[in-house]
């Protein structure tokens, strides 16, 4: 069993809920970073983007390759206006 079979959107939760030193959380977005392999492609996490969207409501907005690491943009529930006043 690999890890997209049975398991991607899963453990995007759990890392949701254990955000670690790489993640961000942002007004509008969680960015969480896996590290790439075989199993784990920028392809792969875009062909899995429905299913993770109607089983756990979790909405993929961005996949970015980076050196070894394939990062994930996962949309808040609730989007915020950010003021550029306020920044």
């Amino acid at each position: 069993m690999t890890f997209f079979r049975n398991t991607l959107c899963a453990k995007l939760v759990l890392l949701l809920a254990n955000m670690g030193d790489d993640d961000v959380l942002t007004p509008n977005a969680a960015l969480l970073k896996f590290q790439g392999s075989a199993h784990l492609t920028v392809d792969q996490v875009l062909r899995r983007r429905l299913e993770c969207l109607t089983t756990r409501g979790l909405s993929l907005i961005g996949v970015q390759p980076e050196a070894g690491d394939v990062s994930l943009s996962i949309a808040q529930p609730h989007r915020e206006v950010v003021s550029l006043q306020l920044l």
